[in-house]
Formats: C-alpha cells, structure tokens, sequence
C-alpha cells in the first residue's frame, strides 16, 4: 500500500521540477489569463474525469487492491485530455508541455507500479 502513494509523491515532486524547468529556460510561456475552459464539453469532462480519479482512488486503496494501477493510468487520461485541450487553444504557444509532463510522468508510474507489484 506505500507503494503507490511513494510513487505519486515522487511523480509530483518531479513534476513539479520538470514544469519549472520548462517555465525558467522560456520554452513554456504562461498566458497572462488563463483561457480557462474551451466550452461546456471542455468544462464538464474535465470535471467528470477528476470526480472520477479521487473516487478510483478511494476505491481502489480500500476495497480493490488488484486494480491499484488505475491510480496511474486515470491521471494519464485525464492530463493527456488537458493536453490535448490546451494543444487545441494554445495559438502556437507550448504550454500544453504542462500537461504533457505528468502524463508521461505516470505512465511511468504505472509501468513501474506494475513491474513492481507483479515482477
């Protein structure tokens, strides 16, 4: 069970690190207003996808241990979703590399989570 919550810390951590980077050498530049939400759509499936995770989350810790990976590969959705959104409204701009980042990021995660956990 410390598993999965080392490994997302680690995620977050490095995450964290990887965007700064990014946002310091001026490959990413942050628009002085975030454009927010494309649409409705945009809003509503983002939403959806995070009311989803936590619940997964939730779950799986507790009730279902078998199917922990869903801890890392949800977020993949989910950044890989805003990446695909912010690529969409960017106007030439990389900020979608934000997005981008974490996702990989766990994806890694999972491929370590399961390489650990069945061997």
């Amino acid at each position: 069970m410390l598993l999965p919550i080392v490994l997302t810390a680690g995620i977050a951590a490095l995450s964290e690190v990887m965007s700064y980077i990014l946002r310091r050498r001026g490959i990413v530049e942050l628009p002085e207003s975030d454009p927010g939400y494309v649409n409705k759509r945009h809003k509503y499936i983002d939403k959806a996808l995070y009311v989803v995770e936590i619940f997964v989350v939730v779950v799986t810790i507790t009730d279902f241990p078998s199917y922990r990976i869903l801890i890392f590969l949800l977020p993949v959705l989910h950044f890989a979703y805003r990446a695909v959104m912010w690529r969409q409204t960017s106007g030439g701009r990389w900020t979608y590399l934000l997005s981008v980042v974490p996702a990989v990021l766990f994806l890694t995660g999972a491929v370590l989570y399961g390489f650990f956990t069945i061997g």
